[in-house]
């Protein structure tokens, strides 16, 4: 399975989020997932909210636009 995929509503990602990091970014490939590093903490969906936030921003699109499927409570 692929990282990205395009499905008929946009794109799929499988990501890899690594939280209370120094600063958000796209890091690479994490196996067969994208690797994003983002600086809210694992805390009372703090970083499920700022990973909407981010990859909102990085991809140009309104936040409704951005859904969590799955991993909601990883931790």
């Amino acid at each position: 399975m692929s990282a990205v995929e395009a499905c008929a509503d946009g794109l799929v990602l499988r990501l890899y989020i690594q939280p209370k990091a120094s600063r958000d970014s796209i890091v690479g490939l994490h196996g067969d997932e994208l690797k994003v590093a983002i600086t809210a903490p694992p805390v009372d969906g703090q970083a499920n909210a700022h990973l909407v936030k981010f990859l909102a921003k990085q991809f140009r699109v309104a936040k409704s636009q951005v859904l969590i499927e799955k991993g909601e409570l990883g931790r």
